[in-house]
């Protein structure tokens, strides 16, 4: 799928600027080793081949790329993070673009329902957060 263009040519992006996605050039799972031809190296056992080195991609062609994280582990709490515009600039210095993850958070209060003043001191409520099994989630 080769990138949409608008009427003058420019390369379509979404509102906050992203370039939208075009054709995949590359895609890996992270914390796994891959050979040179981008194939998941694989253990004597089959096991997948676990590293902590970043993703190394060679003889990458100079332009504009859309960096996108298409799974999330979701399950551990994790956020999945938004599409990045990165450039890959003609130089023979190793470039690094970083993908930070981040976490599910809440912040939970409880207020006085006629004042809205927090609750605390004298007047401590105990709270409790449940999961809801995936199964009685509809």
């Amino acid at each position: 799928m080769r990138q949409k263009r608008d009427e003058k040519g420019e390369l379509l992006r979404d509102e906050d600027g992203t370039y939208l996605p075009g054709q995949v050039y590359a895609s890996w799972i992270s914390g796994y080793s891959y050979d040179d031809a981008g194939n998941l190296k694989t253990d004597e056992n089959g096991e997948w081949t676990e590293t902590d080195e970043p993703h190394w991609i060679d003889h990458i062609p100079v332009g504009e790329y859309v960096l996108e994280e298409t799974e999330c582990p979701y399950e551990q709490g994790y956020v999945q993070k938004k599409r990045e515009n990165i450039q890959i600039l003609e130089t023979e210095n190793v470039q690094s673009f970083t993908m930070e993850d981040d976490f599910t958070s809440v912040e939970i209060r409880k207020e006085d329902g006629k004042t809205g003043e927090l609750l605390y001191e004298d007047s401590l409520a105990k709270l409790t957060l449940y999961q809801v099994p995936e199964k009685e989630k509809r």
